[in-house]
């Protein structure tokens, strides 16, 4: 009788979170139909109005004033800092104390100084702990100031000098990092890290330049349990097992992006893969949302071929990962090579036909 009992708790706490995802859902595919008819009412409108000729140049505008205006508008800063480098490079590898819910990094980075006479280097950093700072392979002088980093270079640099700032910090994130991890309410949730860049919050859990105004090619290693799956920007360098048996990811993006893009994801997920022209396609949701893989994914090579073609630009980056993840701070974040989505938006295979 009571294996009976407990059998059939296990199930309750199977079976209610998913009910209570489907049932969100729900109510938000009514939400989303309600909306998409009023802006498709507006289109028709607007669209008819417009020749055949200069249709699509119009949305494309309409749609480029509304990211400009929705970014600023999310911005912690409105206008750009005034800055003494350009950071070219990073190289960052991370740790994860799930218990703790802290991370734990090393960060290279390469910068080139863009004025004469700087005497220090100024990181955007927020409640990191920071224990180590080396320029060049050798110890500098640092201090923390309030939501920065300074680093002292030892002399006056001229325009043009090239450096490389090793760091080595650890952190428990409020911010841009989240761990979302099993509950009393919840307790068959499985584990996950991920980040949410936009606009400035990667420096909440790596201190570097965080504004959209500089971009640069970057590298990021995640040492994580070996049975976890991990997602970050670009190509999929290699999967090494460590000595104790977790295994560290290389990612590598080639491509220079913002640093607000640069994304992390970690843990307990599934993941299945395609291919497109010979671009890696990755599909990756929370263990046990196995089913709803292929209803949700499944057009996903249509829309780069539509994209490809009606744009007439071939599809930039060296992977296109899509990363489902409960409790997003968003519906959606188009990260560089790797958007990550709510899991609520899931299409389960019940609601396909919808």
């Amino acid at each position: 009788m009571a294996q009976k009992e407990a059998a059939s708790a296990n199930a309750r706490n199977r079976v209610a979170p998913r009910a209570a995802r489907i049932a969100r859902r729900e109510s938000r595919l009514i939400e989303t139909r309600f909306r998409l008819e009023i802006d498709l009412s507006y289109r028709k409108q607007r669209v008819a109005s417009l020749s055949n000729r200069n249709w699509m140049a119009a949305l494309l505008a309409i749609a480029f004033f509304c990211l400009v205006f929705a970014s600023a508008a999310r911005a912690d800063r409105p206008f750009a800092p005034s800055r003494d480098y350009d950071l070219q490079d990073l190289r960052t590898h991370l740790w994860f104390d799930v218990a703790h819910r802290k991370v734990r990094g090393e960060v290279t980075e390469r910068i080139a100084t863009l004025r004469d006479n700087v005497t220090e280097l100024k990181f955007d950093s927020t409640e990191l702990k920071i224990s180590r700072v080396e320029i060049d392979g050798k110890s500098a002088k640092f201090s923390v100031e309030p939501g920065e980093l300074v680093v002292s270079l030892g002399h006056a640099a001229p325009r043009g000098e090239y450096h490389e700032i090793f760091i080595r910090y650890e952190g428990q994130p409020k911010k841009g990092l989240f761990f979302i991890l099993p509950s009393k309410d919840y307790p068959q949730l499985p584990v996950e890290i991920w980040s949410q860049g936009e606009a400035e919050d990667t420096h909440a859990y790596i201190p570097l330049y965080d504004y959209p105004n500089d971009r640069t090619t970057s590298e990021m290693l995640l040492t994580v349990p070996a049975s976890w799956i991990t997602i970050s920007n670009g190509r999929l360098v290699s999967t090494i097992t460590e000595r104790d048996g977790d295994k560290t990811w290389d990612w590598k993006q080639s491509q220079p992006i913002s640093t607000y893009l640069i994304t992390v994801i970690a843990g307990d997920f599934v993941e299945r893969d395609a291919t497109w022209h010979g671009i890696p396609l990755r599909y990756v949701v929370p263990r046990g949302n196995d089913a709803d893989v292929e209803s949700t994914f499944t057009r996903t090579e249509q829309m780069l071929d539509l994209f490809s073609s009606h744009l007439g630009v071939p599809y930039p980056w060296a992977q296109y990962a899509q990363t489902a993840v409960n409790d997003f701070t968003a519906g959606g974040m188009e990260n560089t090579s790797a958007t990550t989505i709510d899991a609520d938006y899931l299409v389960v295979p019940q609601l396909a036909p919808e």
